[in-house]
């Protein structure tokens, strides 16, 4: 039979026609060759709208979707009836024939059949349960054990809605149990299938226990929002308006107002003590690594996002730091599952929205910082662009405005009395925050203090809380100050004075940053501030001098290359350590080769990266970019440049050859291959790109490379990998680029004032270290090693070398640089190793 045969017999009364042994009887009052007739449309419309991308498509689209959207409500349920049986039949063929009956074409069918089936649901509204009874009843009537080709979601979502409205009968309670049988006994039931297994459950408790959907009881959260609710007729009215915006993103301004009745401090205790249970059991979740939707149902969750809403209304500082605490928990990801609840985390995201807006925004940037979860960060950047809007700042002006000062004092600590013990938090480096305690005595020790710990749990529980947030903020404030040199930000005296300079906080951050003057459109200097001054290689000037002044963040890139290693010369000198690379920071020129190439870089082309390692840099350095697997995931990195207006990629493929992948199909592996650079969407020729963008692009990529590489795993050569040996040796001892030039720089000027000084040279691409035992070559890219005379391949990883001495460093974030340092120290005394690790090799 042809497709044409098919389609024009389809929903006909052929006697002819194959027949499923289960189909029930369903009573057809209106010609069923519409419903063919309407059927064979769609499916031609299909053809030539789509072609043979048809399985990207959205049936939607097509014009006679609109004659079934516009259909009655009966017709609509007579017309899904028949869908379902004809499929239920195309199935039943295959399964008795074991052949696919119609090939592809088939496939497009059943496709086409299901979406319509999926659209056509959510669009009924069921009020009478033959109607629900029967259309559950189709769902079944095939014989086939897979049944990820049936839209059983939207069907389970019907039997919800008409148990919130109905009594659930006997005969649809049987058709329910019918379905969850067929479900379990499936071929393959998978997370989505379970999930509708415990919704089905969920609906079949309600109605044993005879409870409504206004509370449910049978999870913690539900018992402790009835232990509160029940004699308490105000918080009762609450959740019955907590339940009229159960199915909203965001509630309605007629019900936020309607909340400001509700401001108690009994109704406060009560969403304290529920916030406090979801906590717990999201712990619990965490601690188990397991998710159970039965541990936090879904009516519950509803209950607690008005719950939630209703915090921003109330704007209550105990409150509002629950909620924050809750929405961390609710994005914290779970091993094979991610967030535990998107939704509830979201609507925290909505409460912080409306508080007022300095607090709100302080809390929405905390949040920023700690979630990973790209559609998160979409809805936080959102969230936050409304709320500039609404007070005609600029996002970067709020975020400023609403940093804490975490009652920092002037030499950025925090003291608080507990007992005969005082704590003191001390910002001890850009990237770690220390809780000291001090006794009597004056004593400093980094252990609590035993009966302290017994006598102050609360206040210690705070300050370890107090301390992660801290340390938090300055990673991510070090980052968004960094972002500002692709941002064109510019601030006047006044606001960068209040802001930057003398802010508790952030001054810990700036007081170490090259800032650039200027008045009036002429370059007053560029300066730091140290020792009350503000100073500069060639002179100082004060506070006051500098009034009136535009400010930006000064980068290398401008500066002429004396300047440049003047300024380097002084943080040394003067030993000032700088929260981000910007006196060393590299810079990057188009090369006659990308004039060449022209719309595109073949810079860093060719390597090969570890996936998971690239995707957190990814994130971390606000790219976008999901892992690939062996399924249809390939996504190109890219860079938003908003200020600029301009985007870019960086192209990469997955290990498709290599069979890399590990048990969840992600590939471990990834290859490189082109940048480009857009404006708009127009690819951008090499040498038209602002020299700011290219330099700091190519940072990043060379970054990528130069951390990700399987090139850096000094264990590489033990693990047997043959494919990608060739390529590990290249990288290892290639040439040196990019970072690695400026690392031989810092080294040449470092090493020489160390001890250990007399017994390193340089080597063109290698730092030679003379051993007692061997001479040592290390390769200044990569931080592997080669051993003379005959080069012989020296494995030492990082975390067994012995600690070296502490060596001041500019700068911070250049572990290939601290790696190098650390092994040169212990090579230079390598008749003192004791590892056996490394003395086999190095005696062989």
């Amino acid at each position: 039979m042809g497709i044409l045969d098919f389609l024009n017999n389809l929903f006909n009364d052929d006697k002819q026609k194959i027949k499923p042994n289960n189909r029930p009887a369903v009573d057809i009052k209106i010609a069923t060759s519409k419903y063919g007739l309407l059927f064979k449309k769609l499916y031609e419309e299909s053809i030539e709208e789509f072609g043979n991308n048809w399985f990207q498509s959205k049936f939607t689209a097509l014009p006679s979707y609109q004659t079934v959207k516009d259909l009655p409500q009966q017709e609509k349920i007579a017309f899904t009836k028949h869908l379902i049986l004809e499929k239920c039949e195309i199935i039943n063929a295959k399964q008795k024939d074991n052949i696919t009956v119609f090939g592809e074409n088939s496939y497009r069918i059943e496709t086409l059949m299901t979406s319509l089936i999926s659209l056509i649901l959510r669009s009924i509204k069921f009020d009478n349960e033959d109607d629900l009874y029967e259309i559950g009843n189709s769902f079944i009537a095939h014989k086939s054990e897979y049944l990820y080709h049936w839209p059983f979601t939207p069907l389970i979502s019907q039997f919800e809605k008409y148990k919130s409205n109905y009594k659930l009968t006997p005969k649809l309670s049987s058709i329910l149990k019918k379905i969850k049988k067929k479900i379990i006994t499936s071929r393959y039931l998978d997370a989505d299938l379970r999930k509708l297994l415990r919704r089905i459950d969920d609906i079949l408790i309600l109605e044993e226990e005879g409870s409504s959907r206004l509370i449910f009881t049978n999870d913690r959260v539900g018992i402790a929002i009835k232990k509160h609710a029940l004699n308490n007729e105000t918080l009762l009215n609450l959740i019955k308006l907590f339940e009229q915006e159960a199915n909203k993103s965001k509630p309605t301004k007629k019900w936020l107002k309607e909340m400001e009745g509700y401001k108690d401090s009994q109704v406060i205790d009560a969403l304290l003590d529920w916030f406090d249970t979801t906590i717990e059991i999201i712990q619990e979740i965490h601690k188990s690594k397991t998710f159970d939707e039965r541990a936090l149902h879904e009516v519950s969750i509803d209950r607690l996002k008005g719950a939630v809403w209703f915090s921003g209304v109330v704007n209550n500082n105990i409150l509002t730091n629950k909620v924050e605490a809750l929405g961390l928990w609710c994005f914290k990801k779970l091993p094979g599952h991610g967030a535990v609840s998107v939704k509830l985390g979201n609507a925290t995201i909505y409460a912080f929205s409306i508080l007022p807006f300095k607090d709100g925004i302080e809390r929405l940037t905390k949040f920023r910082m700690k979630i990973k979860y790209s559609s998160v960060l979409s809805i936080i950047e959102k969230s936050i662009k409304l709320v500039a809007e609404k007070e005609g700042k600029s996002m970067d002006q709020l975020e400023e405005m609403s940093v804490s000062d975490y009652s920092l004092e002037s030499n950025w600590t925090v003291k608080q009395q507990l007992g005969d013990v005082e704590s003191l938090i001390q910002l001890e480096s850009f990237n770690k925050v220390q809780l000291l305690w001090v006794n009597s005595k004056g004593k400093e020790q980094k252990t609590i203090p035993t009966h302290i710990k017994e006598d102050f749990k609360v206040d210690i529980k705070f300050l370890k809380s107090k301390v992660k947030d801290i340390q938090t903020s300055l990673s991510a404030h070090k980052s968004r100050i960094e972002s500002y040199f692709l941002k064109k930000r510019r601030w006047q005296f006044e606001e960068w004075k209040e802001f930057y300079f003398e802010h508790p906080f952030i001054s810990y951050l700036s007081h170490s940053i090259i800032w650039t003057f200027e008045r009036d459109g002429k370059k007053v200097g560029d300066f730091i501030y140290h020792n009350k001054a503000f100073i500069s290689p060639i002179n100082s000037t004060t506070i006051d001098e500098l009034k009136g002044c535009t400010i930006t963040l000064w980068h290398p890139i401008y500066g002429e290359t004396k300047e440049v290693q003047k300024w380097r010369e002084l943080l040394f000198e003067k030993e000032i350590k700088q929260p981000f690379k910007q006196a060393f920071r590299e810079v990057y020129f188009v090369t006659e080769a990308e004039l060449n190439t022209d719309t595109y870089s073949n810079r860093y082309a060719a390597h090969v990266l570890q996936q998971h390692q690239f995707t957190a840099l990814c994130k971390q350095r606000h790219w976008a970019y999901t892992v690939m697997g062996n399924w249809d995931s390939h996504n190109i990195p890219s860079l938003k440049v908003a200020n600029y207006d301009i985007r870019v990629e960086f192209w990469v493929e997955g290990d498709w050859e290599g069979s890399s992948a590990n048990e969840n199909g992600i590939f471990n592996y990834i290859y490189t291959d082109q940048v480009r650079i857009y404006d708009r969407d127009e690819l951008m020729r090499m040498g038209a790109i602002p020299p700011i963008i290219f330099s700091e692009v190519m940072r990043d990529v060379d970054l990528f490379v130069g951390v990700t590489s399987i090139g850096n795993n000094p264990e590489w050569s033990d693990q047997g990998n043959d494919r990608l040996n060739n390529y590990w040796h290249n990288y290892s001892f290639q040439d040196l680029a990019g970072s690695a030039i400026e690392r031989k720089k810092t080294l040449e000027y470092l090493i020489p004032k160390l001890k250990i000084g007399a017994l390193c040279t340089f080597e063109e691409k290698y730092m030679v270290v003379e051993g007692k035992l061997r001479t040592y070559k290390i390769h200044i890219g990569s931080g592997n090693i080669l051993m003379k005379p005959n080069d012989q391949y020296l494995c030492i990883v990082p975390d067994r070398s012995t600690k070296a001495e502490k060596v001041f460093l500019p700068f911070e974030g250049d572990n290939t640089l601290s790696v190098i340092i650390s092994k040169a120290f212990l090579l230079a005394e390598d008749d003192k190793i004791n590892d056996k690790t490394i003395t086999s090799q190095i005696n062989r």
